[in-house]
């Protein structure tokens, strides 16, 4: 059986913010091609989600720092599903 790996941070957070600027990106493609599709306002939004997303996974870090592999990704799941709540404390 192999070793668990432990999750850093800091790439956590930048596949998240990176992800969300993907989506930006992406939206203003959308919009130059076709000016009628709605979609690129769903990339926008989508964007938006997971930069913010990666925001909250940095400031609660440590609530994920130094689990193995498998429980530290339960654990930002846990933390990115319920994202709209952290916003509210």
């Amino acid at each position: 059986m192999g070793k668990s790996r432990i999750i850093d941070p800091d790439q956590v957070v930048l596949i998240w913010v990176t992800r969300g600027i993907e989506y930006f990106f992406l939206s203003f493609r959308v919009s130059e091609m076709d000016r009628h599709s709605r979609f690129d306002q769903f990339l926008n939004a989508m964007g938006l989600e997971m930069i913010c997303k990666g925001y909250l996974l940095a400031v609660y870090r440590t609530e994920y720092e130094g689990l193995v592999e498998k429980k530290a990704i339960e654990r930002i799941d846990e933390l990115a599903k319920n994202g709209a709540m952290m916003f509210k404390n």
